[in-house]
């Protein structure tokens, strides 16, 4: 979607992307057997050299950076139907309104007060959903042994997601890396233990996936956690929170407060970039109209 995010057609033509194939490998993880299959339909695309982030650096961000105020976090919010007052260690802020796109984990947890509270369905949306867990890990190889993707199945499925991919799919690039993406529990299990502990089990499945080749073409990895962020605590809620639940997240309050971001939206979907920019569009144009 990312002529919509910036309405211009030409984009697409400036952004390298790349796709994947019907015949591409795809695998399930599953009791300790490697279920072999391909992607078939499925068509979601990467950038190459470049991510989200490198888009929106691109294309977002030259036409309000000089707006953007960083290292100043808020940490409470007074507000009526007239006036916003927004308080940070350092200084205030007023505003006759404002969209907050603080992650849902930030508002579950109280990082910042509000003034008065948030009206109960608010506050009863945020307690009923759940922020997943978020760890991330990419290991070299000094050759691939892999396929494009590996799913884990996870029971009960709301626990969360494990998958495996091939990170250099695609890419300019002649070095084999496996990127480890998990949320939820799996994630949370992954966090707590200590890098070679990590480095040890992940190692461990993939020997017994591919017969010894993981630790054999072992070059080096790294890992973020980001629960373990203090700005994110998590990843995103998770995928089984229930549409009505969600939609109440995006709800402003007074026509004064209004929330943007990946768990802001109307319902439909959520977790995702896309979700994250068509939310803040819906929000401005709501801002705007009242």
């Amino acid at each position: 979607p990312i002529c919509q995010m910036v309405h211009d057609e030409q984009v697409l033509t400036e952004t390298k992307t790349v796709g994947y194939s019907p015949d591409d490998e795809y695998n399930i993880w599953y009791n300790g057997k490697l279920v072999r299959g391909t992607l078939n339909t499925f068509n979601y695309k990467k950038f190459i050299g470049s991510s989200w982030l490198g888009f929106f650096e691109n294309y977002i961000i030259p036409s309000v950076e000089h707006r953007i105020q960083y290292n100043t976090p808020i940490t409470s919010v007074t507000y009526s139907a007239d006036e916003v007052l927004l308080a940070s260690e350092t200084q205030n802020f007023i505003a006759d309104k404002v969209i907050l796109t603080c992650p849902v984990s930030l508002l579950k947890n109280n990082e910042i007060q509000f003034n008065p509270p948030l009206p109960k369905a608010k506050q009863e949306a945020l307690d009923k959903v759940t922020m997943w867990d978020g760890f991330k890990a990419f290991f070299e190889f000094e050759q691939k042994f892999y396929p494009a993707f590996i799913d884990y199945v996870i029971r009960p499925e709301t626990d969360g997601q494990v998958s495996l991919y091939d990170a250099s799919w695609g890419q300019e690039s002649d070095r084999h890396v496996l990127g480890l993406f998990s949320v939820g529990k799996p994630a949370e299990a992954y966090r707590n233990l200590d890098d070679t502990a990590f480095k040890k089990r992940l190692l461990t499945e993939l020997d017994v996936m591919f017969e010894g080749q993981a630790t054999k073409h072992y070059i080096k990895h790294i890992t973020h956690s980001w629960s373990s962020e203090a700005y994110a605590q998590g990843a995103y809620i998770s995928d089984y929170a229930k549409p009505k639940t969600v939609s109440r997240l995006q709800k402003p309050v007074k026509n004064t407060l209004y929330f943007a971001g990946d768990a802001y939206t109307n319902g439909l979907d959520w977790g995702n970039v896309h979700n994250a920019v068509q939310s803040a569009s819906e929000s401005v144009l709501n801002l705007l109209n009242h």
